[in-house]
């Protein structure tokens, strides 16, 4: 017997068994997309170079002593690549499979490098190996004979036929244009070559660990109109205390009787504080019912919202004693960074309990962030590649789209096209100010609005007056000061966002000493859990009203963030952010109509926050020209002039440029060349490359009440799974410090690490943490 794999109870898996189990997983994903041969074939394939006498010399020595001389079983991955190579010269269909086989253990490779002649794609498809032959004939006699084999790829050839027939006509219907046939084939190859390879990693993980398990992995379905009368039940109980009560419930009422229309991309553009969670989940759960959907991914930009929204369904939908349905998938609840690099570390040494759900996605309700969706399509780390196949037949919800960084908009927008004309995924865009991603130059046909009579909606909801109060020269902090002062002599309560930390920390220490008020602070200087004590706070003395509020925020409280001030000032920035601080004046519409300022701080250093520094100008004309014409600037009309500007100001720079290329051409044009295997694009150097928001900060954790506990524990600690959960733990006590801000810290010693393995814990030192501002950088 060939082997495959020993499990942790000392059993072993035979070779034949894993390649048919992977081939069998690998598909049934395919079939999603009608590639069930496509996939099938890398499946069969993927690990037959296990059949090598160096890999069977090095696992037979580990089942027989535990260990092996030699450091691994040597490169079984490119065999199965060549086995196909050698059978079918339709380039066109065995590259993306080959590509899948050889990266299984890796990461994807490019079909043509951009800046060499040199192709590794094929020198490794050349690569000589003495034992091509017999491991060849092996495969013939164990798994399939040469004449199923072929049937199989014959099969595989009219799938691609078919899938590429119907990419032109998708294509077509979004008018994407081709400079060339080369171009399109580039196109396609994105993603059809991700998706065959999401196919066969999560079919060959999957299998490993079925058989490390001993048991099969079931998941569980939900009773998916069970959750929509739970829903609906909560949704009759509100109370209608107001006009915006009122028009709350009408407008879900009326998203839901939409939840018939076909798969599509659709915009929910709801007014800030209109309901459009529970709007958007009414829809979905309606929807997924009549279209026979998998499951409903909600995608939001910011953790705290996921928080957020997460406690406020699971109260909705889950009892106690159930299974809970939502999978929450971001940093704070498991570590991915700990589990990256397998070849360094045994099988499930440390696997938390859940991670395998999180890694494929086989959930009934997701709720991920902007990053882990954009990181499916476009990074390199097979994590994020294996989810890809079970965003087909989903509900996909963006909540807060605007929030797409502008140098991944291209890409959103080619990822949500392929999702909604391919893959049978109803896109749902919703946010109260909608991008106009129909405006660039890669752009997506306009979405369906599921709001009837947008506008007149827009001007129900109204309950806040934008007021810019316009000076040549700005306001300085003194200046921001002294109006705070005047306008607390008539309010009860005033919020104040900044675009920058040290902007709001300035004015923070100028307010101080005014024992009139009660003084709050939210900015990402603070750990989550300071920041979610200091709202719980903020939100009792608010509703107490024992002392007047003054609340110093940066832009963290503008989305997802569910409270109402009386006043709020806005420092000068994007007319979508202004739109954002507007809901939370007035949320519930307690006054008629209440202000919002918006003024230019002069003290600001905003050089290095383009889009705040340009959306802001932008901003500045439009709101001056509404003022003189009398129309509302987060009306729709303005929005989309705003973001129309705004992507023009942009330009390229939307398609994720590096160097003299960009991201996007990597991905999607490669040379205008035909390459050796057909296709000319570079996938892997643009997923090396691509990366959702740069990665240019240090992890920090902060002595903030139960923070200086986990830090004491790290000391004491030195196994991995008490590693991960104690890190798991410490994300509500971690900060992220820019670099300049770690050097400053590092220089007057305030920052510790403590060594963990080949790994460092970063600490910063309690004299350095104030209960108010957070961490204290002079």
């Amino acid at each position: 017997m060939y082997i495959a794999h020993t499990s942790k109870r000392g059993e072993i898996q035979s070779l034949k068994e894993h390649l048919l189990n992977v081939e069998q997983y690998s598909g049934e994903f395919g079939s999603k997309l009608g590639l069930k041969n496509i996939c099938s074939l890398a499946g069969m394939l993927h690990d037959v170079g296990k059949y090598s006498t160096q890999f069977q010399h090095y696992i037979e020595e580990i089942v027989q002593t535990g260990s092996s001389q030699f450091s691994n079983g040597g490169d079984h991955a490119t065999v199965g690549g060549q086995i196909l190579y050698r059978t079918s010269e339709n380039k066109l269909l065995i590259a993306p499979i080959i590509n899948a086989i050889f990266s299984h253990h890796s990461k994807l490779m490019n079909f043509e490098d951009p800046l060499s002649n040199s192709n590794k794609f094929y020198h490794r498809l050349t690569k000589e190996n003495m034992e091509l032959e017999r491991i060849e004939q092996l495969f013939f006699e164990e798994i399939h004979n040469k004449h199923d084999f072929l049937a199989c790829i014959a099969e595989a050839e009219l799938e691609l036929k078919r899938f590429t027939t119907r990419f032109l006509q998708f294509t077509k219907t979004q008018s994407i244009p081709f400079k060339s046939k080369l171009h399109f084939f580039n196109h396609l190859s994105v993603f059809l070559t991700k998706f065959i390879f999401s196919c066969l990693l999560d079919a060959d993980k999957l299998d490993a660990k079925a058989f490390d398990d001993g048991e099969k992995m079931t998941i569980s379905r939900v009773n998916w109109s069970l959750l929509q009368h739970r829903l609906n039940s909560k949704l009759e109980s509100f109370e209608v205390k107001n006009k915006i009560d009122e028009l709350r419930q009408k407008m879900s009422e009326q998203i839901v009787q939409t939840a018939n229309c076909e798969t599509a991309i659709y915009s929910l553009s709801l007014p800030t504080g209109g309901g459009k969670t529970l709007a958007s989940l009414r829809f979905a759960l309606e929807h997924l019912q009549q279209h026979n959907k998998k499951r409903i991914i909600y995608i939001v930009p910011f953790t705290t919202i996921i928080e957020q929204n997460v406690k406020e369904m699971n109260e909705i939908l889950w009892r106690d004693g159930e299974k809970k349905v939502i999978l929450e998938h971001h940093s704070n609840v498991l570590q991915d960074n700990l589990i990256e690099n397998e070849a360094k570390i045994k099988r499930n040494e440390y696997r938390l309990p859940a991670e395998n759900y999180v890694d494929n996605w086989n959930e009934s309700i997701i709720f991920t962030t902007l990053v882990q969706y954009l990181n499916v399509f476009y990074n390199s780390k097979n994590r994020n590649t294996r989810r890809f196949h079970n965003l087909v037949d989903s509900i996909i919800i963006f909540d807060e789209v605007q929030a797409v960084p502008l140098e991944s908009l291209s890409l959103f927008n080619e990822s949500i096209k392929f999702l909604a004309g391919m893959a049978n995924t109803t896109i749902v865009l919703c946010t109260a100010t909608q991008p106009a991603l129909e405006k660039i130059s890669k752009k997506i046909n306009p979405p369906l609005e599921l709001v009837q009579n947008l506008g007149d909606v827009i001007e129900q909801f109204k309950r806040t007056e934008i007021c810019y109060l316009d000076r040549p020269a700005g306001w300085n902090t003194d200046d921001i000061k002294m109006f705070i002062d005047r306008k607390m002599q008539d309010e009860d309560n005033i919020l104040i966002i900044m675009n920058t930390k040290k902007a709001a920390k300035d004015l923070v220490l100028n307010l101080i000493g005014n024992t009139n008020f009660e003084i709050y602070h939210l900015s990402t200087s603070m750990c989550p859990q300071h920041r979610r004590d200091a709202l719980i706070d903020i939100k009792s003395a608010l509703r107490e009203k024992k002392k007047k509020v003054i609340c110093v925020s940066t832009q963290l409280i503008e989305a997802g963030v569910d409270i109402s001030f009386n006043c709020v000032i806005r420092s000068l920035t994007g007319l979508d952010a202004i739109a954002q601080a507007a809901g939370r004046c007035n949320r519930h519409g307690e006054y008629a109509v209440k202000q919002v300022y918006v003024v230019k701080h002069s003290e600001e250093n905003i050089s290095q926050l383009k889009q705040i520094e340009i959306g802001g100008k932008i901003a500045h004309a439009i709101l001056n020209d509404c003022a003189a014409n009398n129309e509302n600037p987060l009306g729709n009309k303005a929005m989309k002039l705003y973001f129309t500007r705004l992507y023009d100001a942009f330009d390229k720079k939307l398609d994720y440029l590096i160097g003299l290329t960009s991201i996007y051409d990597l991905f999607f044009k490669g040379k205008n060349t035909l390459g050796y295997m057909q296709y000319s694009n570079s996938i892997g150097t643009a997923s090396e490359e691509y990366e959702v928001i740069s990665n240019d900060s240090v992890t920090v954790i902060v002595p903030y009440k139960e923070g200086q506990e986990i830090v004491n524990k790290l000391v004491d600690h030195s196994s991995i799974f008490d590693f991960s959960q104690l890190m798991k733990d410490a994300q509500q006590y971690a900060v992220n410090l820019f670099k300049h801000e770690e050097k400053a810290l590092e220089k007057i010693g305030a920052i510790t690490t403590i060594s963990f393995g080949n790994k460092g814990v970063h600490v910063l030192n309690s004299n350095s943490y104030h209960n108010l501002y957070g961490v204290a950088i002079d």
